[in-house]
C-alpha cells in the first residue's frame, strides 16, 4: 500500500480511506490476506487507463520498486489488455540492451524468467526477435547453465513458436535450447519443438507447408545433432495416436 501510495502521490492514509469506501462498494473484495479491485473488466479498464496515463511512470518509477510476485501481478494484468498500444510502447524498453530484460545472464540471475511469458502476449514479434539473438549469439554450454530460466524461457518460446509471423525464429530458438538440454520433462525444449511438427495436433498454428519447408531445411543441416532431432519430429509427421499440451496465450 505504501508502494502504490507513493506511486499515486497521495499518503497512506487517503489510500486506507479510499479502499473502505471500495470494500463497502464491492469493489475491492479480500482474497486472503490481498485485495482486488472486482468486477474483473474494471479492473482491466482501470488498468488500460493507468498504462495510457502513466506508462512511463509505471515502468521508471513503479516497477523497479515492486518485489518479483508484485511485478508478476503487473505483467499478468498488462497481458490481460494484449497487444495494447500505449503499453507496448513503453514496454519495449525493458527489452533494450540496457534494459532489465537485455540479456539472458540478467533474465537469469535476476528471476525475471516469470515475466517473460507476459512479455511475449504483449510483444510476440519485439520478443521473438530479441530472444532469437540472445539465444543465437550464445554458445551451448552457456545455454546449458541458465537452469532457473530454462522453463520459462520453453515457455515462452512456445507461446511465440504458436503464431504464424514468429514460429520460425521461436523454433530456431528452441532448437538451440534442444541442442543445450537441460530438462527431462517431456515438454522440454527438445519435446516441445518435436511437438511442432505434429500432423492432426500441430503444437503452432503454422501451417502444414510451413512446418515441412522449415523441417526440410533442418533435415539439410550440417550438425549431426540437429539432423537428429529433426529425425525425432520427422517420426512426429507420421504418429497415428497423437497427443498435445499447450500454453497459448
Amino acid at each position: 500500500m505504501e508502494i502504490l501510495a507513493n506511486f499515486a502521490q497521495t499518503s497512506d492514509s487517503e489510500m486506507e480511506t479510499l479502499g473502505r469506501i471500495l470494500e463497502e462498494r464491492a469493489q475491492l473484495v479480500r482474497q486472503g490476506r490481498y485485495r482486488s479491485i472486482s468486477p474483473h473488466p474494471i479492473a482491466v479498464y482501470l488498468a488500460a487507463t493507468a498504462w495510457r496515463q502513466f506508462g512511463e511512470r509505471i515502468i521508471d518509477d513503479l516497477l523497479p520498486v515492486l518485489n518479483e510476485d508484485m511485478s508478476y501481478s503487473l505483467f499478468r494484468r498488462v497481458a490481460e489488455l494484449g497487444r495494447y498500444e500505449p503499453a507496448r510502447s513503453v514496454l519495449s524498453k525493458l527489452i533494450s540492451i540496457s534494459g532489465p530484460f537485455g540479456s539472458l545472464g540478467r533474465i537469469e540471475e535476476n528471476g525475471l524468467g516469470r515475466l517473460l511469458t507476459q512479455l511475449a502476449i504483449v510483444l510476440p514479434e519485439e520478443m521473438s526477435i530479441h530472444l532469437y539473438e540472445l539465444i543465437e549469439n550464445a554458445n551451448v554450454e552457456s545455454l546449458r547453465n541458465y537452469v532457473s530460466s530454462r522453463r520459462d524461457l520453453v515457455w515462452t518460446l512456445e507461446k511465440l513458436a504458436w503464431h504464424k509471423r514468429t514460429f520460425e525464429r521461436a523454433a530456431d530458438c528452441l532448437l538451440s535450447l534442444s541442442l543445450a538440454e537441460n530438462e527431462t520433462y517431456a515438454n522440454n525444449a527438445t519435446g516441445t519443438w518435436v511437438n511442432l511438427f505434429g500432423t492432426l495436433l500441430p503444437a503452432t498454428a503454422a501451417t502444414p507447408d510451413q512446418r515441412i519447408a522449415y523441417l526440410r531445411r533442418k533435415m539439410g543441416n550440417d550438425q549431426v545433432a540437429v539432423r537428429s532431432i529433426a529425425i525425432q519430429a520427422m517420426a512426429r509427421c507420421l504418429s497415428r495416436h497423437e497427443s498435445v499440451t499447450v500454453s497459448g496465450e
